[in-house]
């Protein structure tokens, strides 16, 4: 398709392409292709810069339209990661790894192998919290990905067969929010810690579930009904689903998680109450849990495992 003009979008550091079916295509961030010299262009690897990475408000909409509607989507909430390969990348292991400060492992993706400029795109976020399951629904999407990564520098790896090649990317506060660095500070502590409650629960949901069904093997059917009661005042299980207006744990966690993980300002005072109502009973049931295992202790049984339940739910 033949392209009338191109000109740079000099904010973003974007180039724009206008074709002669009226069509616009861009390229985001050039900053890469500025920093690729001739030098550059004669090593194997080469890590190219990106631009900062805002951490863009969150937001979104429902509606129905009639045919014949286009619409460009949102930008993705993505960090880009760019680097130059002089040929392909056929043999040996190759991956890009994101460390944070501290030199912590916080994510591995997978490389672009092909030659020329390659990116990868990094979500900004650690993975989805495990989430049992229950008979109602938990309303809000937040609830079903992980929290963002805070604002700072991070280093980023290529791993190439047996070399590592190292630079950096940065990621920075939407420069149109208007909430303190104090507020984005308190909702990073509170949703960090509101996902570390629900990845608790979930093992703590699994182990109850696990024991039940070994007690029911073993036909212990005191034991097994007593953690089926317990089961029953974790997650909602009465019929009708959503509509019986059934709250558990389960539901109560992970409403008020989804809540403050959607909203990058201050959390509400009554959001922080309830984080704390929610962790009391939490330990509450967690001790119930091991009361019933210490009576149990001579039924030939064994509890689950954190380690266990890491390796087979899909944890880190």
């Amino acid at each position: 398709m033949a392209v009338d003009d191109i000109a740079i979008q000099r904010r973003d550091g974007d180039v724009v392409l206008a074709t002669h079916g009226r069509g616009i295509y861009v390229i985001d961030d050039i900053t890469p292709l500025r920093a690729l010299t001739a030098e550059l262009l004669e090593k194997d690897v080469a890590m190219l810069p990106s631009r900062p990475s805002p951490l863009a408000i969150q937001s979104g909409e429902q509606r129905s339209e009639g045919d014949a509607n286009f619409s460009a989507g949102n930008v993705d909430e993505t960090a880009s990661i760019t680097y130059y390969l002089k040929k392909r990348h056929i043999v040996g292991d190759s991956r890009v790894e994101i460390y944070d400060s501290a030199g912590k492992l916080i994510s591995t993706l997978t490389a672009g192998k092909r030659r020329g400029i390659n990116r990868v795109a990094w979500p900004m976020r650690m993975r989805a919290p495990r989430m049992p399951g229950g008979n109602s629904i938990i309303f809000g999407g937040g609830a079903f990905f992980g929290p963002r990564m805070p604002e700072g520098t991070y280093t980023v790896k290529l791993v190439k067969g047996k070399e590592t090649y190292s630079s950096s990317v940065q990621l920075i506060a939407d420069p149109r929010t208007n909430y303190s660095a104090d507020d984005r500070g308190l909702q990073q502590k509170t949703v960090r810690r509101l996902y570390g409650m629900v990845e608790d629960f979930a093992f703590l949901t699994a182990r109850v579930l696990d024991l039940r069904n070994q007690a029911e093997k073993k036909q212990l059917a005191a034991l097994a009904g007593k953690l089926d009661a317990m089961h029953k005042t974790l997650v909602a299980t009465r019929e009708g689903g959503w509509l019986s207006g059934e709250e558990q744990l389960r539901e109560r966690l992970g409403m008020l998680y989804g809540a403050v993980n959607t909203y990058d300002g201050r959390p509400t005072d009554s959001q922080i109450a309830e984080m704390e109502n929610l962790q009391k009973l939490l330990d509450q049931k967690v001790a119930a849990f091991d009361a019933i295992v210490k009576q149990a202790s001579k039924s030939q049984i064994v509890p689950l495992a954190r380690e266990d339940w890491e390796k087979t739910s899909g944890g880190a």
